[in-house]
């Protein structure tokens, strides 16, 4: 959360002139999380920031839709998997971000971005939940070995975490979305 708490300092400290922009806030954090956000997943998140926000800046003047959120989450993850290795069953943030990468590319380019967000958070967290039944092999939880075997992990966590709180307040990981109602 610190990572996010910077992002967000960074922004208030911005001037606004030049920065009025829909890909500001996601550039700002990216800035953040590749500079400042130590540890592994930082950098990493901040290379799906600076993904998503170069997609939402191709679609200027036109408000970013579904279609941008699909271009941008997509190029994150493939950024992040030719860093990282990472593939779906390595227990890392890549097992929550694939499947909400594809939740979203399945969705009409015009859908509404919130329904659109809403399939990608239930994917990402259904992505999640299946890294506690796996033996890490990437990441910092391939060191663990066996103990980490019924834990999901932390950056697929974080990965649902953000998707859920895209399309509004997030205040408790319980209100993580189910599947049911999503659809």
């Amino acid at each position: 959360m610190d990572g996010v708490r910077r992002a967000l300092d960074s922004l208030s400290a911005t001037p606004t002139v030049g920065e009025d922009t829909a890909e500001a806030p996601l550039a700002a954090a990216a800035r953040v999380f590749l500079d400042e956000v130590g540890g592994t997943s930082g950098p990493l998140f901040g290379l799906l920031f600076q993904e998503l926000a170069d997609a939402v800046a191709a679609a200027a003047p036109t408000p970013p839709g579904t279609g941008e959120l699909a271009a941008g989450i997509a190029a994150g993850t493939a950024a992040i998997q030719r860093v990282g290795e990472a593939e779906v069953g390595d227990k890392t943030m890549v097992d929550a971000l694939l499947p909400a990468a594809k939740a979203l590319a399945d969705c009409p380019p015009t859908a509404d971005p919130s329904r659109s967000l809403r399939l990608a958070a239930v994917a990402a967290h259904r992505g999640a939940r299946a890294t506690a039944y796996l033996r890490a092999r990437r990441g910092r939880a391939s060191y663990t070995g066996d103990h980490a075997v019924g834990v999901p992990d932390p950056g697929a966590l974080a990965v649902a975490l953000l998707f859920a709180s895209a399309d509004g307040e997030l205040t408790t990981v319980s209100r993580l979305p189910e599947h049911r109602g999503a659809e």
